[in-house]
């Protein structure tokens, strides 16, 4: 046998024991399906002084299987970011009456990438973002990086919002925790450490897929557009016209294991020197075999 065969049933090995989740929410591509199908992904994010963390936000979900991705910036960020990639569709917008008439055809929005903390600017956006969530579970939104830190000024808004979910890492959810925030607001979390928990207060995974121990920029983001396309996806196998909490949930704990199984895989090639950059090149990969599986 070759070493590259030799090397194939390896990973479809690993595959099979590591993302059993999460080959199950992987659509199958058939000629019924129709563009934007297999998931609409709205990012929210992104200022003059950060554009990669959206970029890596909105670039993952294209990655992994999604139809479309819509990127809603701030106007100094978005030249930047359109020259990233032409497969996004950039909106030099932060104005909610301008991110609103999009909203409708998206599935999934994730909100915090980048975007800055300018309180004056942005907590009204946020509340108003919230708002429209809470008022229709037929979309999903999860909030990361600085959408965490504006969460504090938005927890009228954001209590019992079930159609949602925040990705605190260890050092972001001791804030919440010492503020209360997690028990106030009774909505799903992700807490990203050694073992990824995700929960609502009642259910619990854990994501504990072997992942690396490089922590490199901009993995949060990726796992925040993993999140976001996967808990589509646990929607669109069920055929569901609303989002539920396990539907975010078990798109969460997939998301978790697919970013760990794909950051090992990369650093095996890269080593230390691994960036996100590297991880979203793998992603095309690690799906090829996910795909074979199925």
């Amino acid at each position: 046998m070759s070493t590259t065969g030799h090397q194939t049933m390896d990973l479809s090995a690993e595959i099979a024991n590591d993302l059993k989740n999460v080959v199950k929410l992987f659509p199958r591509l058939t000629n019924d399906l129709k563009k934007g199908d297999c998931g609409k992904v709205g990012v929210i994010g992104g200022s003059a002084q950060y554009t990669g963390a959206p970029y890596f936000a909105a670039a993952t979900p294209i990655k992994i299987g999604a139809d479309l991705s819509y990127l809603f910036c701030h106007p100094e960020a978005s030249p930047v970011i359109k020259s990233y990639s032409p497969e996004l569709m950039v909106n030099p917008t932060l104005d909610f009456s301008q991110i609103e008439a999009n909203l409708a055809r998206l599935d999934v929005i994730v909100f915090g990438p980048g975007i800055g903390r300018d309180r004056d600017a942005l907590v009204p956006l946020f509340k108003k973002l919230w708002q429209y969530v809470k008022q229709n579970p037929k979309i999903c939104m999860v909030v990361d990086a600085d959408g965490i830190f504006l969460l504090a000024d938005c927890l009228k808004e954001a209590q019992g919002c079930k159609n949602a979910i925040i990705t605190p890492n260890h050092r972001e959810f001791d804030r919440l925790y010492d503020t209360k925030l997690s028990s106030h607001l009774g909505i799903c979390f992700l807490r990203k450490s050694d073992s990824d928990i995700i929960t609502n207060g009642q259910r619990v995974e854990l994501g504990n897929t072997l992942g690396t121990m490089r922590r490199c920029g901009g993995q949060g983001d990726i796992l925040s557009g993993a999140t976001a396309v996967f808990a589509y996806w646990a929607k669109f196998k069920d055929g569901a016209n609303e989002y539920s909490t396990d539907h975010i949930i078990n798109g969460a704990a997939a998301a978790s294991d697919f970013v760990r199984f794909t950051s090992r895989q990369t650093f095996a090639k890269v080593g230390r020197a691994m960036n996100a950059g590297d991880i979203i090149a793998e992603i095309p990969n690690v799906v090829k075999e996910i795909d074979k599986t199925m």
